[in-house]
């Protein structure tokens, strides 16, 4: 948030604060639009993982990195107004003020919507890591299921032990490569 010092040394919104203060809003709104798709992908990943479908999952994975890509320029557009704001409004101040910050000295409405957007930014982005990260666990445990059956497998092609519907150990009786009869 802002200090004290900063709030009363911030100069007035002149035409190109105020201009730069929109393009902020908007930039935290586009963010926020691409955090939303990101969360359809995600439920999309989710469904595709569950139906075993690999060219959906592939296809998704692609779109997930655009949305990535995007959300990179994006981010690096919010950063760039963020810092003009805070030449503009705070000068001498070393630390870019926050999308907060700039909300708390800009007036209404756009300080309101500032806030919602950010906080709406905020919640998506968090939910979005948290599925995010049950995919990729899930991914995981399921890449270890498919690696295990195939070295059960595997041993089971080349004559080895292998686990019956049982669940219990087969081993296979001894094989007689060779016989030798003389004696």
């Amino acid at each position: 948030m802002v200090d004290a010092a900063s709030v009363t040394t911030a100069r007035p919104l002149d035409r190109a604060s105020t201009r730069a203060a929109f393009a902020l809003d908007a930039s935290v709104a586009t963010l926020r639009d691409a955090q939303r798709e990101l969360a359809g992908l995600l439920k999309r990943q989710r469904l595709a993982l569950a139906a075993n479908d690999a060219a959906a999952l592939a296809d998704l994975g692609r779109r997930e990195q655009e949305i990535a890509t995007q959300t990179l320029a994006l981010d690096t557009q919010r950063r760039e107004h963020l810092a003009a704001l805070t030449a503009a409004l705070t000068p001498g101040r070393d630390a870019p003020l926050s999308v907060a910050d700039v909300a708390g000295l800009v007036p209404e409405p756009l300080a309101s919507r500032l806030r919602v957007h950010r906080a709406e930014l905020r919640d998506l982005a968090e939910a979005n890591q948290q599925d995010a990260r049950a995919m990729r666990m899930a991914s995981e445990a399921l890449l270890r299921h498919v690696t295990g059956t195939l070295q059960t497998l595997r041993t089971a092609a080349a004559g080895g032990a292998a686990y019956g519907q049982s669940g219990r150990l087969n081993v296979p009786p001894p094989r007689l490569s060779t016989l030798n009869l003389s004696a």
